[in-house]
C-alpha cells in the first residue's frame, strides 16, 4: 500500500510524503461445518441428512448410482433402491481452497412379508380350484399360476410388482412359489 501526502506541509516519519507499507494477503482455509454423510435408508422411507455448508462458499450436492459415469449427477436426492455416491462441492478463489467430498449410501429394498395360503390343500370337485392367500397386499405383488380342475401338486406364484424397489422378506426379488396341491 502507498500512503501518499499531497499537502506540502505536512510528511510521514521518514521524512517523505510517501509512506509504502507492506501487506500480503494469504489464503485461508475453507472447511466443512461438519465431515458430509449419508446414512443408508429403506425405499419409501424419508433418509435424515444433515444439511452441510462450507465456512466461505456455497455447497452443492449432487447425486448419481454409483455405477454411472460423472455425466449422470443431478441435484435431485433418489428415491429408487440401489447404491449411490454423493458429491459435495463448494468452490474455491485466489483466497480460499474449494472442497470436494464424495460419500457413498444405499436405498435398500423394502421388504414385502412371504403370504400364506388358508389351506395348502384342495378336495378334487371337477371345478377350477383356487388356493387362497392370506391377508394379501396385491398392491405389491401379483398372484399367477393359480387355478386348477385336475388332482396333483401345482405351484401359486407370487411376482413383485415392483422388484427393483422391493424384495421378499429374508429373500429375492424373485418370484415365490407356494405348494398347492388337489388331492
Amino acid at each position: 500500500v502507498i500512503l501518499t501526502i499531497t499537502n506540502s506541509n505536512y510528511q510521514w516519519g521518514n521524512g517523505t510524503n510517501v509512506l509504502r507499507i507492506p501487506f500480503t494477503i494469504t489464503e485461508v482455509v475453507n472447511s466443512w461445518s461438519s465431515t458430509p454423510t449419508i446414512p443408508n435408508w429403506t425405499y419409501g422411507k424419508t433418509p435424515k441428512i444433515e444439511t452441510i455448508t462450507a465456512t466461505y462458499s456455497p455447497v452443492t450436492v449432487q447425486y448419481k448410482l454409483k455405477t454411472q459415469g460423472d455425466e449422470h449427477y443431478t441435484t435431485t436426492l433418489p428415491t429408487n433402491a440401489g447404491s449411490y455416491v454423493a458429491k459435495y462441492y463448494a468452490s474455491g478463489s485466489e483466497s480460499y481452497n474449494e472442497l470436494t467430498e464424495y460419500v457413498y449410501f444405499t436405498i435398500a429394498k423394502k421388504d414385502v412379508i412371504v403370504p400364506t395360503l388358508t389351506n395348502n390343500t384342495a378336495i378334487y370337485t371337477g371345478s377350477t380350484i383356487r388356493a387362497q392367500i392370506e391377508n394379501p397386499e396385491t398392491d405389491l405383488y401379483n398372484l399367477t399360476e393359480n387355478g386348477w380342475t385336475n388332482v396333483g401338486n401345482y405351484n401359486v406364484k407370487l411376482t413383485l410388482k415392483d422388484a427393483d424397489n422391493y424384495k421378499w422378506e429374508n429373500r429375492n426379488s424373485e418370484p415365490v412359489l407356494l405348494p398347492f396341491s388337489i388331492t
